[in-house]
């Protein structure tokens, strides 16, 4: 389940104009578990996908920025005057594929390579909400456990694309400002839809 039984306020945009409701969210009859368990499992998954969306996030903005530096390679000629910045492009492209293959599998094209290439956080943080929000219960504590495992392992993969950016990234940059080349960098995230509203019921 998504989200718990309640009022919800739905708001849609199109071609300009805004449509306003009411909806009213009740629990499947069938199931036999109390609200305060379904409110556990909607915060526990909603705390979830919230790192699985700063995930993506970096994976989203390491790839943006790879494909600068290919933008990079295409126009800039391989002369001895320009191969301090080029060098500096490979350090930071190698850095950021570690952190990449580090958050996500990459190598995997097929359900069987999977065997061959084993899954990564992110794969392993999206299958845990699947399990999470497909029981209708509230969370177990070896769902938290393994949150917690994985959690600590994204920390890791974060905290080393921010050295990145740190260090390799400014490095490139001050290659490129001493040879009068535009620089690269990581475009703002764009905003995130704000969640409808929502209303507790009786």
């Amino acid at each position: 389940m998504e989200v718990v039984p309640g009022t919800y306020h739905l708001k849609l945009t199109a071609d300009g104009k805004s449509y306003e409701s009411t909806v009213e969210l009740k629990e499947d009859p069938r199931l036999h578990v109390s609200e305060a368990d379904l409110e556990k499992q909607y915060q526990f998954v909603t705390q979830i996908n919230g790192r699985i969306s700063l995930g993506h996030q970096t994976i989203n903005d390491i790839r943006g920025l790879r494909k600068q530096l290919q933008d990079l390679r295409d126009r800039l000629p391989k002369t001895p005057e320009n191969k301090p910045v080029l060098d500096a492009a490979d350090a930071l492209d190698k850095k950021m594929t570690e952190v990449e293959e580090g958050l996500i599998q990459t190598k995997a094209k097929s359900g069987e390579d999977a065997l061959n290439f084993p899954i990564r956080v992110m794969n392993q943080m999206v299958d845990l909400a699947n399990v999470v929000q497909e029981s209708d219960a509230a969370p177990t504590a070896q769902s938290y456990q393994v949150y917690d495992v994985l959690n600590k392992e994204l920390e890791v993969q974060l905290g080393k694309w921010k050295d990145v950016q740190s260090t390799e990234l400014v490095a490139l940059n001050q290659k490129m400002r001493e040879a009068n080349v535009p620089g690269v960098s990581i475009p703002p995230a764009k905003p995130n839809e704000p969640a409808p509203g929502r209303r507790r019921g009786n």
